[in-house]
């Protein structure tokens, strides 16, 4: 083991190719990045071991480098190196010349990189699809005494966002997926897919991801020119296209939340943009062509890191509810073409195909059945559906397509056999399925009788009946990956909307595309159980996200409600059940955010604080709404023994005297909860989560009773019941998405949000070369309400740190992030080679 103070052990530099790839280049810079961030040492970046004057350090490089060979002086060096697979690496400190070196070795350029970021966790970093933690407290610049192979379980890990609510990528920014996609590579995951809904007999829109017509309906560019009204969440959508309960203008939403949104329509960055079209032809056209860009944009980043992508739609079935775009139907038609002719499909599916070759990269097409299918099909269904999935195969052999096919759905196959793709389609075509009921069934053991192809396996993060509450999963994400890997799946995502607040779920599944040890002592069993332990990852979480000082406590909390955590929401994608039962008896079962309070004055450290209260503000939250349930219900019981009074004067007594102190509490509780939600709200997903509160529960949980409560009583209600537009909570200020990597020379956008009761007085961008001399200053523009925005600087190959600071108007100061300036945000760059290879 290395010894404290032994010269020797602290590193000096860090060596790496000149001309390597991308990947192989930006490991040693991420490398550089979190040794500074942990250590407070700037390490320079060198060619070669030689041009380092004294000391040891990390060696970083592909296997076939010839600075690597005989590195170790051992016999069995080159041979293990030759042994390196795709995606593997290995971590190796050894002595060379007296001198002590850490070799970060990958099998190819990706593997060279997770090695980086492998090297990066053990040094304490944690990486979330949110964003990074770096521990408060910095270390020791003694180089770690490592040797460890990395190979993983799955070839394929990843994430299966999910489109049509607002918590998910319909709410994302092209700046929102890069970020994601940045993370992902960091958590060593290499997927990410995209389901798209078709259009439901006209009663749903189709979704934009994919768009369906025939090859005269897109230029050279890809854009298209025939298109159809298509849909993404923003809060002005009719209701009847899934959207939420009320459209509304954000400017008009209560208690402070209109100060979160820089616009009425908030939402779809597609869809603002075809707001801003004269001709509906147009506006459904500009849709279709920003999701293009902005796919182009971000799938074209995900290559450059590694990731593969991939988007799909349903397949078509006029005896299910999906079916082709009506626009589509009606083209055919006047075209005297039968939509159920093989011929006609392919020819559609090829015309898909090649505007997505014109529009974006992309990996992998996959073709959904629809939900239905968890019930029952038949025979001449499953017949239809493998009809489509052939055309589109030979649609993709036909227009040369750059990419391969899948199949997923609800079910892994058919109701008669869930195996039958394996007999009935192509080895070629890979084969996945979300777990059935929501998550709550294990992994389909069909997969195991599945062989000689693709087979993903996509268990839920979080299921769609309780998106405004927090969820925790961690023994049930776990299980699933055993049950996967016991299967023989050589792919692992996890489907999900929400990011941070379900941010432990996914670095379970991460870590489980890598290794199952300990945790799973016996990996090819299925055991009988639906979770498996989690003792170990939370000890690890609250250690590494609020500090050893109440790490223990706070694990064995979050180790108790894991899976168990009280169910408020209940309705897709989240409504409320009124609770009859008083709230002195409910109350019982949150005994745990009691417990985690108390822990609060033990926390050292502003980052770790920070990042207490965040989960703490979460479990108030769902605290908070359970109180309102229960409120509700008594409100309810109360009205309705007023309404069966028949004496009017008696009614109106019993109006005042029971049903308006039990409104008292609704309201109350409401306003309890959403105040806390907005002290978590830092990412997209919670943003909707207050859209949600505005217009799905305020409408039904506050107008509805107020109007008939005011109309019970006679008059209007108190002026303290009265909602107000104005912010009294704590001032916060937020940033919604955090960019990490970009590509040098680029100046990407930088959005802050400003929480609070007056506009700030300042709000100033800090920056300078990572590392080195005095931090510029700049200040932020104001875009509307809350909502302020800066272009990073360009970036240079050494990087750059930065933190923000605003002066409230009442004069007092925020910072991001909270430990700033003494560890600041940090951004590192890819080579700007990467813009051709894109």
């Amino acid at each position: 083991m290395v010894q404290a103070g032994d010269k020797a052990a602290k590193p000096s530099a860090i060596v790496c190719a000149k001309d390597g790839p991308a990947q192989e280049v930006l490991a040693a810079r991420e490398l550089r990045r979190y040794w500074y961030l942990r250590t407070g040492d700037l390490l320079p970046i060198v060619p070669t071991m030689e041009q380092q004057a004294s000391g040891g350090g990390f060696v970083v490089g592909r296997k076939d480098r010839a600075m690597l060979r005989g590195m170790d002086g051992t016999p069995a060096w080159n041979a293990t190196l030759a042994g390196l697979g795709p995606q593997q690496y290995l971590l190796r400190t050894i002595e060379r010349g007296g001198n002590r070196w850490l070799v970060i070795v990958g099998g190819d350029d990706v593997g060279t990189l997770y090695g980086a970021y492998r090297v990066a966790e053990q040094i304490g970093v944690r990486f979330y699809l949110h964003g990074d933690v770096i521990p408060d407290e910095r270390m020791r610049a003694e180089l770690p005494n490592l040797d460890e192979p990395g190979k993983p379980l799955f070839a394929l890990r990843g994430i299966q966002p999910f489109n049509n609510f607002p918590f998910g990528p319909d709410w994302w920014t092209t700046e929102d997926y890069k970020a994601t996609i940045s993370q992902l590579a960091k958590m060593r995951m290499n997927f990410i897919g995209f389901h798209c809904y078709p259009e439901y007999f006209g009663q749903c829109l189709a979704e934009p991801t994919v768009w369906t017509g025939m090859k005269d309906g897109f230029d050279d560019q890809g854009r298209v020119r025939v298109g159809y009204p298509t849909r993404q969440s923003h809060t002005m959508e009719n209701p009847a296209q899934g959207g939420f309960a009320v459209p509304m203008k954000t400017s008009d939403y209560r208690f402070g939340a209109a100060m979160l949104f820089d616009r009425d329509d908030a939402g779809s960055e597609a869809m603002a943009a075809g707001s801003s079209q004269s001709t509906p032809v147009d506006r459904q056209n500009a849709v279709f062509n920003h999701c293009g860009t902005m796919y182009r944009e971000a799938f074209g980043f995900a290559r450059v890191m590694g990731v593969k992508t991939c988007i799909g739609t349903e397949v078509p079935s006029q005896k299910q509810a999906g079916v082709w775009p009506t626009a589509v139907l009606e083209q055919l038609k006047a075209q005297k073409k039968d939509p159920a002719d093989p011929a006609v499909v392919r020819e559609i599916y090829e015309a898909m195909f090649q505007r997505i070759m014109k529009t974006h990269p992309l990996d992998y097409y996959w073709l959904w059945t629809c939900e239905s299918w968890r019930g029952k099909n038949t025979p001449e269904e499953t017949k239809e559906v493998v009809g489509h999935i052939n055309a589109a195969h030979e649609a993709i052999q036909r227009v040369g397509a750059p990419f391969r096919l899948a199949t997923s759905g609800w079910v892994l196959g058919p109701q008669e056999d869930r195996t039958a793709y394996d007999r009935l389609l192509p080895k070629d075509i890979a084969v996945s399925s979300i777990n059935p009921e929501l998550g709550h069934n294990p992994v389909e053991p069909a997969y195991a009788r599945i062989q000689g192809r693709e087979k993903w396996a996509i268990p839920w993060m979080e299921d769609d009946m309780a998106l405004a509450d927090p969820q925790l999963w961690v023994g049930r994400t776990r299980k699933d990956a055993a049950d996967a890997l016991a299967y023989g799946c050589t792919g692992l995502f996890g489907i999900h909307w929400r990011t941070q607040v379900i941010a432990p779920n996914f670095a379970a599944l991460a870590q489980a595309g890598w290794s199952q040890t300990p945790w799973n002592p016996e990996p090819g069993k299925v055991r009988e159980t639906r979770t498996l332990g989690t003792a170990d990852f939370y000890a690890d979480w609250a250690r590494s996200n609020f500090g050893s000082e109440v790490a223990g406590e706070v694990a064995a909390i979050y180790e108790q409600k894991d899976g168990n955590l009280p169910r408020v929401a209940g309705g897709c994608p989240c409504g409320l059940n009124p609770d009859n039962r008083p709230w002195d008896q409910v109350a019982k079962e949150y005994g745990f955010v009691d417990a985690l309070q108390q822990c609060r004055n033990k926390v050292k450290g502003a980052g770790n604080l920070d990042r207490f209260d965040y989960w703490l503000n979460s479990l108030y939250y769902l605290r908070a709404t359970g109180h309102m349930e229960c409120a509700i219900g008594r409100y309810n019981q109360a009205m309705t023994g007023a309404q069966a009074e028949k004496d009017l004067t008696k009614r109106k007594e019993l109006a005042k005297t029971l049903v308006l102190p039990a409104y008292r509490e609704v309201f109350q509780q409401y306003a309890e909860a959403l105040g806390r939600l907005m002290q978590t709200t830092s990412s997209a997903g919670e943003l909707a989560t207050v859209a949600v509160w505005q217009q799905t529960y305020y409408p039904w949980v506050i107008e509805n009773r107020a109007k008939d409560l005011t109309s019970a009583l006679g008059e209007p209600l108190p002026a303290d019941l009265q909602a107000t537009q104005q912010y009294k909570g704590p001032p916060r200020l937020i940033v919604p998405t955090i960019r990490g990597t970009v590509v040098e020379g680029d100046k990407p956008p930088l959005r802050i949000i400003v929480l609070a009761g007056q506009p700030p007085q300042v709000a100033r961008f800090h920056w300078r070369t990572m590392g080195t001399g005095e931090y510029a200053v700049a200040d932020f523009q104001h875009v509307a309400r809350g909502v302020y925005s800066i272009n990073l600087p360009p970036i240079s190959a050494a990087g750059i740190e930065y933190y923000i600071e605003a002066t409230t108007g009442d004069g007092q100061r925020l910072v991001f992030p909270p430990t700033a300036p003494q560890l600041s945000q940090t951004v590192t760059c890819l080579s700007p080679s990467v813009r051709s290879e894109r």
